[in-house]
């Protein structure tokens, strides 16, 4: 719904450039969240201030509404964001943030902006032009604006920029112009996305501020290309000033909410009543109540009466209303009722359940109604009594059959003698006896016999076992004393034959057992009763544990002394000596045989690798050239390498000076050496850019001073070297220098070309075809690839320009003839094969009347 008029938005725009006028972003509506009223009252809505319209559903338009009956109510407000999405808008980050046809002001006499299609970013704008009017910028005075000398080519951008919008959004667009010189005021296009929205009229009075405004709406897209464009083509006046452009979001907010009234539900607690004592009530309010005051202190929704008094209740609804309700409970003595605790019978036993005589009326779990009854199985009895008063009471036992004591000492058994057994018959009972009068809860047996016991568990109920026990012979077994055989011999186990069975440690059967390896070993055997006996044994098996190291190396000249270990009884090496240690000299394969106190031999061999210790030299310190580089070389062998402490090979190159250490190392050491590589500066030499010599020049070429040596292309020792044009090579323009410092050299080429453009000073447009046209002279346009020339009249304005002088300047401007008289020229040349850029200056006279 559009709520503003067209000259309600114009009013808007007007005032974007005021301070504190509008908000710095798009405010919501918000009317709050939907309501329930109590019946009575009423509610002021409020749309909130500061939006410019308001719009009811009830077609009234002020901030607030009052609700006195329920219903659906809503408010639509419009509002104008002020955040700019133009970047630098009243240019007061200079010239930046947009992109133009135009270009920035070249000079001339008139000041910065004398052509055409030029701007510039200024605070008056008489600083840029000697006929422009001092019109300042459009909010302060002493802003930044852009002023603008319009150009004579139609449909050119003036200002430009690309900004980020939201699809299907209303903006405002927004521009202040000014001419600054009263001639052909502009007429300014303003476009969006290659659209115009807005063509404006400027007047021809100057510094006066003209603000224009359109709507635009984004429709799908999310981009923006705002451009201003002057329509108007003429060359006198057409100067104008661009400042605070604005780009507004306008912004449509509303929102609706749903007024509902209380259906105030009463709250009823029920009839006043009269309960038995040890009775209770629940007195509930039910739900839908945000709050709950019972005259007990209690919030919930209900609570439990258990006491005669009078119970009021406070509730409030959701929406705040509020009912009340009262109820008085009144109780009587109750009735008691006891049937004695629960409790367990035996088997076979019965129990007595006695209600007592004092009641109205008797009820049993069976339908009995007699004071007594008896009972012989398990279960949940209950009774139901009712005194004079009406009031009942009932009480439940439960009666429970313990189940028959069950004792085991186990079955009959025989024993072997020595062994160990325990009748046990079982946990948990309260009292045991034994056959000898004991009361343990277990009996050890060591001789044969009847045994038998009587317990009682947590009822009183008993129960009794007996067991018979013989014992007969257990076998004996030995596998003799520990001992010790040397490796490679074997030894049998043989604890007899006379037994039924054997079960050695591996699990093996047979009578015998052979050992070849150290351990214990046992055996279990069984007689003709079944009785087992056991044995164990420990054997080693033994040799000298001799060790002559792993296998090494031996740097020579050094010494290595092999020693097997002592206490052996005798020693035997590679060469037949016996001695206990062996010296090693050189590299070689190396053993010894050894004897131990059990007559038991081992040997030991050793590798012994012999290695010549590492060597390094680096020689003498050397002097190294900057830029350069050089190989330093050490000797070559089976080392590692390391230089600087960076791991490398025998050679190093360096590119800098400093001290450089070498370490060769090997498994027998490290050696190092060190050089000291001396750093010379490359002497600097420069002969410049390649450069053009003009006819009758002298050129001197400077190599610089100080060096120890010159020597030119052709061979001449000295610091300068001439050019001139007679000495000029045409066929080789190069020339060349090397200069040397120290032991350090260094060299520079430059290219010199002969410059031969020629100009004429005077020509006679008068149409004799004689010399009708300012063109280059025929000898002095060789060489040349690529030109531009301008031509100025005297105060500075520009006649003529081109990049095609070969075909020369007729003397006319815009169709019509200049006046005789001495025109300026600027002409930039790209001459040679490598385009060298010659800027020549000089001046012409027209004689067109001759």
């Amino acid at each position: 719904m559009r709520l503003f008029s067209k000259i309600s938005f114009l009013l808007f725009a007007l005032s974007i450039c005021i301070p504190g006028i509008l908000k710095s972003q798009c405010d919501t509506i918000n009317l709050g969240n939907d309501t329930v009223l109590c019946h009575g009252q009423i509610l002021q809505l409020d749309a909130g201030s500061g939006f410019y319209s308001y719009l009811w559903n009830n077609g009234t338009t002020g901030q607030f509404l009052t609700v006195e009956e329920p219903g659906e109510y809503w408010c639509i407000v419009e509002d104008l964001d002020s955040t700019n999405i133009i970047n630098n808008g009243d240019f007061s980050s200079g010239n930046t943030g947009f992109y133009t046809d135009y270009i920035w002001g070249i000079g001339g006499p008139w000041g910065i902006l004398s052509e055409e299609g030029t701007y510039v970013i200024d605070e008056n704008a008489a600083n840029t032009h000697i006929h422009f009017s001092p019109c300042v910028d459009n909010t302060s005075g002493d802003g930044l604006y852009m002023i603008v000398n319009g150009d004579t080519t139609q449909n050119e951008n003036v200002w430009c920029q690309s900004t980020v919008v939201e699809p299907n959004t209303t903006y405002l667009f927004s521009g202040w112009f000014t001419s600054v010189h009263p001639s052909n005021p502009a007429i300014l296009s303003y476009f969006i996305n290659e659209a115009v929205i807005e063509t404006v009229y400027l007047t021809g009075t100057t510094c006066y501020w003209q603000n224009f405004v359109k709507e635009w709406n984004s429709a799908s897209n999310s981009t923006a290309e705002v451009c201003i464009i002057n329509q108007n083509t003429e060359l006198g006046g057409n100067d104008f000033g661009i400042d605070d452009i604005h780009l507004l979001k306008m912004c449509v907010s509303s929102d609706t909410i749903i007024v509902e009234f209380d259906p105030s539900p009463p709250v009823d607690l029920g009839n006043d009543t009269t309960l038995c004592e040890g009775q209770e009530l629940q007195l509930n309010a039910g739900s839908g109540y945000s709050q709950y005051l019972w005259s007990t202190g209690s919030v919930d929704s209900s609570i439990v009466v258990t006491g005669s008094e009078l119970i009021w209740l406070e509730v409030v609804s959701e929406t705040g209303c509020v009912w009340y309700d009262t109820i008085f409970i009144d109780f009587v003595a109750g009735v008691e009722i006891d049937l004695g605790n629960d409790t367990t019978i035996c088997q076979g036993e019965s129990l007595l359940l006695d209600a007592g005589s004092v009641w109205e009326s008797i009820l049993w779990f069976n339908g009995s109604t007699g004071q007594t009854i008896t009972i012989s199985d398990p279960g949940n009895y209950w009774v139901m009594v009712t005194d004079n008063n009406g009031c009942s009471g009932m009480d439940t036992i439960l009666v429970e059959l313990s189940p028959a004591v069950v004792v085991s000492l186990g079955g009959d058994t025989t024993l072997c003698i020595g062994d160990d057994y325990i009748l046990n018959p079982g946990e948990n009972f309260t009292s045991y006896l034994w056959q000898d009068g004991s009361t343990g809860a277990y009996y050890t047996i060591v001789n044969s016999g009847v045994y038998w016991v009587e317990v009682t568990d947590i009822y009183g109920c008993n129960g009794a076992d007996t067991v018979s026990i013989d014992f007969v012979p257990s076998p004996e077994v030995n596998l003799g004393n520990d001992t010790t055989i040397c490796s490679g011999t074997t030894l049998t186990l043989n604890p007899g034959t006379q037994y039924s069975s054997y079960l050695w440690q591996d699990n093996s059967t047979l009578p015998q057992y052979t050992v070849n390896t150290t351990g214990f070993y046992s055996v279990t055997v069984t007689n003709v009763y079944n009785c087992p006996a056991s044995d164990e044994i420990f054997i080693e098996i033994t040799s000298p544990d001799i060790d002559l190291g792993p296998d090494t190396l031996l740097c020579i000249g050094d010494t290595l002394l092999l020693d097997p270990g002592q206490g052996y009884v005798s020693y035997l090496w590679q060469d037949n000596t016996t001695q206990s240690q062996y010296t090693v000299l050189n590299g070689g394969v190396y053993n010894v045989t050894v004897t131990d106190t059990y007559n038991c031999t081992t040997i030991d061999t050793v590798s012994i690798e012999g290695h010549s210790k590492p060597e390094a030299d680096l020689g003498e310190d050397q002097p190294l050239c900057e830029g350069e580089s050089i190989l330093l070389e050490t000797i070559q062998g089976p080392y590692e390498y390391s230089w600087n402490g960076i791991p490398g090979d025998h050679t190093l190159e360096v590119s800098t000076g400093g001290t450089y250490t070498v370490e060769v190392s090997n498994q027998c050491g490290m050696i190092t050496d060190q050089i000291d590589v001396t750093e010379f500066p490359v002497p600097s030499v420069n002969l410049g850019q390649d450069q053009v010599i003009f006819e009758g020049d002298v050129l001197e070429l400077d190599a610089g001073e100080g060096f120890d040596n010159y020597v030119w292309q052709d061979g001449s020792g000295e610091q300068y070297f001439i050019i001139t044009e007679s000495n000029y090579n045409t066929d080789d323009p190069y020339y060349y220098v090397e200069v040397t410092d120290g032991p350090c050299k260094s060299s520079d080429t430059t290219r010199i070309i002969l410059f031969r453009v020629k100009i004429p000073n005077v020509f006679t447009p008068n149409g004799d075809n004689k010399n009708d046209k300012f063109v280059p002279m025929e000898d002095g346009w060789n060489g040349v690839n690529s030109h531009h020339i301008e031509i100025f009249n005297r105060w500075g304005e520009k006649v003529w320009e081109s990049d095609d002088f070969e075909s020369g300047w007729d003397g006319k401007r815009n169709g019509n003839y200049v006046s005789d008289g001495t025109y300026f020229w600027v002409l930039d040349v790209y001459y040679g094969e490598t385009s060298i850029t010659q800027r020549v200056k000089g001046t012409v006279n027209i004689l067109r009347e001759e």
